[in-house]
């Protein structure tokens, strides 16, 4: 067998310069559709087989039609960076973030194939694409106040201009947006909350971020009496209003986030039990649904949601301890995620786990980021 191996390898011979020039220089619809086929690891790399590759790779029209399934994000921790997972939690690729940041990173979120990712210490945010490796460093942040997390981010895209726009709530309950995100004007520019949101304030223990969905950004605010509220932002007409929440939604841990593809909230009742609520009809306050209820056994009790299983199971992360664990509807019970016994589990405490569906959407380009097999 090893003999016939080798002569069928000695019958191949390198392409001549013609069949070079007949295989980069197929008709555009046909290199299109070749190239939608190609695996997510292995697009960029297309983009040096040939120039004609390149610019269509960048064309508007392929990067809208290259589509890829949502994918997790979690910290390196032997490596530093983050790496990317597939839906089997198989790893795609890895990537470092620009310096001079450092470990002490943590994405934001995340909106078309982009991630807002901030660097606590050095006081540093930026936009990065982990596929095509552009980021961007935005301009320093207003009313920086201390480096702990005492404010609220937002990050995602309006749903008419396909702007780019980052929320900024400062510790002051000062609101700020960013525009400038690949070329033009922009930067930090205040805006005015409505009055009906002055007697509110950030929930500043809970881990907040505002989740991007369905053109909006959404976040909890609380009152005098600790009563929450479902704060709501149009990244198009940057207009704020509000959702009522569930009944009974109380506890002491509360976040909002999106689960295949509806808004969610979820607690930690008084009873320590997690309680998990989706908005079946988006914009209809009466259509929240309990979905979940359990019990979890871990010290850490505080959870961010992060996907529903085929089967109706739960994934879920701990957000201080930063662990995967799956909640079996039919048994009632939880068990660790199987990902733990891999190599690079994250071990930092701010955002670690990260739903995010990669895109070819281009930054101005700055290529220090690296981005490894």
């Amino acid at each position: 067998m090893s003999a016939n191996l080798n002569e069928r390898l000695h019958q191949w011979k390198p392409l001549s310069e013609a069949e070079e020039d007949l295989f980069t220089n197929l008709p555009p619809e046909i290199t299109r559709d070749i190239l939608r086929r190609v695996p997510l690891r292995s697009i960029t790399r297309c983009k040096r087989v040939c120039k004609s590759w390149r610019d269509l790779i960048e064309e508007d029209e392929f990067v809208t039609s290259y589509t890829t399934k949502p994918c997790l994000v979690l910290s390196d921790r032997l490596k530093g960076g983050y790496v990317v997972c597939d839906e089997v939690h198989e790893p795609l690729f890895r990537f470092d973030v620009p310096p001079p940041c450092n470990e002490n990173s943590y994405i934001i979120g995340t909106a078309n194939g982009l991630l807002l990712v901030r660097d606590i210490w050095n006081n540093i945010l930026f936009t990065l694409n982990p596929v095509t490796r552009d980021y961007i460093e935005l301009d320093p942040l207003p009313e920086q106040g201390s480096i702990g997390r005492k404010y609220t981010f937002g990050f995602g895209v309006s749903k008419l201009s396909g702007q780019y726009k980052i929320l900024y709530v400062s510790r002051s309950m000062s609101h700020f947006v960013h525009t400038h995100l690949g070329g033009g004007g922009g930067g930090w520019r205040s805006i005015s909350a409505p009055p009906w949101l002055s007697p509110y304030e950030i929930n500043f223990h809970d881990d907040e971020s505002a989740a991007f969905f369905n053109g909006n950004l959404h976040w909890l605010v609380f009152n005098f009496f600790r009563d929450p509220l479902l704060c709501c932002f149009d990244l198009e007409t940057e207009l704020f209003t509000s959702f009522s929440l569930p009944s009974h939604f109380d506890g002491y841990s509360r976040k909002v986030c999106v689960l295949e593809g509806r808004l969610c909230v979820c607690h930690v009742s008084l009873c320590e039990r997690a309680v998990i609520w989706l908005m079946k009809d988006y914009g209809d306050e009466n259509s929240w649904v309990k979905e979940y209820t359990f019990t979890h056994d871990q010290r850490e009790k505080r959870v961010r949601p992060l996907k529903i299983l085929a089967n109706g199971d739960l994934v879920f992360a701990t957000i201080c301890e930063t662990w995967l664990f799956i909640y079996s509807k039919s048994t009632d019970s939880t068990v660790e995620h199987s990902i733990l016994r891999r190599p690079y589990y994250c071990s930092h405490t701010y955002s670690s786990f990260v739903i995010y569906t990669p895109g070819l959407n281009l930054l101005k380009l700055h290529p220090k980021l690296t981005l490894a097999t």
